[in-house]
């Protein structure tokens, strides 16, 4: 009889307990409809508790003190400590308010996701599953990624909800309550994915396939063009597409390794470092579209030195992800706040080109603005700060519409520069032909004006030979006359000479005579 006095005691205590830690409960969200494959809740419709360890239980939760710890989001707890959290528990109330049950299905892309879920007059019921949590140990609907746990409501049937999320590798992640469809999933992802293999020709994969085709095509149009003008600009938006197009391998090599091939399906998530050198190459892209290293040299430095740490930042998150895991949640955080950071730089950097002269600059910014705002806004956005200025519109993003904004912002994005990359080349190729004709017209002036000074100078060699010659002609005249008097001069010396030796000849015998006279007298 004691012992069933003290069991009563402590039951009605328990109970006392827990309705005393369930007065605190968020609001209850009514399920209205069940037309979409994915609701969302605001966040006023649930409860966040951040647990540090990782080692409180259920029953530690519901019970005094940490059932008052429970807070909605934006508001921190006393007491908690929520720097590098792996652990969160949520709790929150569904009810359905349709005539017709709800079939609803719990989820999260965690590594251990617990649902502890409790109907009116039902006692707790513990489900699991998780990314790493072996196959045979989940519960619910195993069909792909973390798994799925599903909930029939009966129409006025209330449910409350404790969820618990963990990731060993990941810290300070933001997973906010959602539910799906139970019949759309097992539709989708079994009757669709596993039956029909209609997964590899959904609307998302036949998406990024032409994607893929698309940016290839691009990225050869735009390296052929680099191939004929030798510009740098072409060949960073060559490149651009091509780190481009290898990231959008990520979806159709997702769905296709993880049936196909499991042992490679690991690696795709390495995919996504391309995202180093799609920024890279298309900083180097506006930097010398719009020549900034000209136009604005201390900014041009701040592009290039921001290019080059988004690059190392991504090596070094590689290298953490398998050598130092803690490390690599940091660098997690990073990449998205400079994501988004190198993505507004760009835009303003674009902006700064607006009073520029040239047409094409206006055209730049009209083709790149809805691209990297999108991904400057949505990419990262600080708690509490834009979404809930536009709260309809994120959720709407969040609902499986991102894909389809990021492809029309993508084709807009790569059309946009083509067509200006190929007016840019035509304008070029007649810039060229026009210097090319002047270079031909001013050869043909050159060729005139030298032809017309090799006969001018002609003219006056000939001249010049003509006066040479006269003057040779007379220097010639002179010349024979001199010699001419020269050789008289010499003949009448030689006839003087010869007169001479005969007077001198004659001479001797007459002075013979003469002196033979003179001694014969």
């Amino acid at each position: 009889m004691i012992r069933r006095v003290v069991l009563l005691c402590l039951s009605c205590f328990f109970s006392m307990n827990e309705i005393l830690a369930q007065t605190s409960w968020p609001p209850v969200y009514e399920i209205k409809s069940d037309t979409a494959t994915r609701e969302r809740f605001d966040t006023v419709y649930f409860q966040r508790l951040e647990d540090k360890e990782g080692k409180w239980t259920f029953s530690d939760v519901r019970r005094l003190p940490l059932a008052d710890k429970f807070h909605t989001k934006g508001v921190k707890a006393d007491g908690i400590d929520t720097n590098a959290i792996h652990t969160y528990w949520h709790r929150y109330r569904l009810k359905n308010v349709m005539v017709s049950p709800a079939r609803i299905s719990l989820t999260s892309y965690v590594d251990y996701y617990d649902v502890f879920a409790k109907k009116t007059d039902s006692p707790w019921v513990h489900y699991k599953t998780g990314l790493v949590r072996a196959w045979d140990k989940r519960d619910g609907l195993k069909m792909s990624a973390a798994g799925y746990i599903p909930l029939v409501l009966m129409p006025g049937e209330e449910i409350m909800i404790y969820d618990r999320r963990q990731r060993l590798n990941d810290t300070n992640f933001i997973m906010n309550p959602h539910f799906r469809n139970t019949d759309k999933i097992i539709q989708n992802e079994y009757v669709d994915y596993v039956h029909k293999e209609g997964r590899f020709y959904a609307a998302l994969e036949l998406t990024e396939a032409f994607m893929l085709g698309f940016l290839l095509v691009a990225f050869f149009y735009n390296i052929i063009f680099y191939r004929i003008v030798r510009e740098p600009v072409y060949l960073h938006f060559s490149l651009f597409l091509l780190f481009l197009s290898i990231i959008r391998l990520w979806n159709i090599s997702d769905s296709y390794l993880q049936r196909e091939l499991p042992a490679l399906w690991k690696y795709v998530p390495l995919l996504t470092y391309s995202w180093a050198f799609i920024y890279f190459f298309l900083i180097q892209f506006i930097r010398h579209f719009f020549k900034t290293f000209i136009a604005y040299r201390v900014w041009d430095k701040c592009l290039f030195g921001l290019g080059l740490i988004w690059v190392l930042m991504n090596i070094a998150a590689l290298i953490s992800q398998f050598y130092f895991v803690k490390l690599f949640a940091l660098f997690l955080q990073a990449d998205n706040i400079f994501f988004a950071l190198i993505s507004l730089v760009l835009l303003v950097t674009i902006f700064l080109f607006i009073r520029n002269r040239e047409k094409l600059s206006k055209v730049v910014i009209l083709g790149a603005s809805p691209l990297l705002l999108l991904y400057g806004v949505s990419g990262w956005v600080p708690e509490g700060a834009a979404r809930p200025v536009f709260p309809a519109f994120f959720r709407w993003l969040n609902e499986g519409n991102f894909r389809m904004v990021e492809t029309v912002c993508v084709l807009w994005f790569v059309l946009f520069f083509s067509l200006i990359l190929f007016i840019r080349y035509n304008i070029m190729r007649k810039e060229n032909a026009k210097r090319q004709l002047d270079n031909e017209r001013l050869a043909k002036e050159k060729e005139i004006e030298r032809n017309e000074l090799i006969s001018r100078q002609k003219t006056e060699l000939e001249k010049q030979v003509e006066e040479r010659t006269t003057e040779l002609k007379q220097s010639l005249e002179n010349l024979r006359l001199s010699q001419s008097q020269l050789i008289q001069s010499e003949k009448m010396a030689s006839l003087g000479e010869l007169t001479a030796g005969i007077a001198h000849e004659i001479q001797n015998p007459l002075n013979f005579v003469n002196n033979f006279s003179d001694v014969n007298t």
